[in-house]
């Protein structure tokens, strides 16, 4: 879990546009792939929030090439309660 984070890049992707990838501010690991979170994009684009991260760290295998990535698991805007 991370708290708080800024989120640079967010871009929809997938057929159906239902996913989103973005880049986490002041990460060692560059890149982060939300499935089914693509609600989130709206949210990011107009306000601008930091977000809590629930994520694991996955290897990402494209064109022969592997580089770390974070596979989003849940997310929220920093300060907005849940039921966790």
């Amino acid at each position: 879990i991370s708290r708080g984070v800024v989120i640079d890049r967010m871009q929809l992707m997938g057929k159906e546009k239902t996913h989103i990838s973005f880049s986490p501010r002041d990460c060692t690991i560059t890149g982060a792939v939300a499935f089914n979170q693509a609600d989130w994009y709206e949210t990011w684009r107009k306000e601008n929030p930091p977000f809590d991260l629930v994520y694991s760290i996955d290897v990402n295998h494209y064109f022969d090439q592997a580089t770390l990535q974070l596979q989003i698991k849940d997310m929220k805007p920093t300060g907005i309660l849940g039921d966790d």
